[in-house]
């Protein structure tokens, strides 16, 4: 991604281009035990869907 893209996606999703970096430092502050408890939460048996294709490749 470019600097400029960068900025673009800063003022989109965050409402100010100059708060860049905060988008970083928002990512930087998830630690291991929020990945496991938003995991623990969302990614169950009873979440999920399997998809077996059994057609063979031509």
């Amino acid at each position: 991604m470019s600097l400029a893209q960068a900025i673009q996606r800063a003022n989109l999703f965050l409402g100010d281009p100059g708060r860049l970096d905060a988008d970083f430092d928002r990512f930087a502050a998830v630690t291991s035990a929020d990945i496991k408890r938003v995991a623990a939460t969302y990614l169950r048996p009873e979440n999920s869907y399997t998809f077996i294709d059994s057609a063979e490749a031509k």
